[in-house]
């Protein structure tokens, strides 16, 4: 039962860490989309 938890705990950190990198790189990508458009 206790490895059991350990594997949902970690699958849900694993899971939040994607999501994080995904989140970072999607914002890089627009901040440097929207820093072209005011700095023509």
């Amino acid at each position: 039962m206790h490895l059991y938890i350990n594997l949902i705990q970690f699958s849900y950190i694993l899971a939040k860490f994607i999501l994080f990198i995904h989140r970072a790189t999607a914002t890089d990508e627009v901040s440097v989309s929207q820093k072209q458009a005011l700095n023509p």
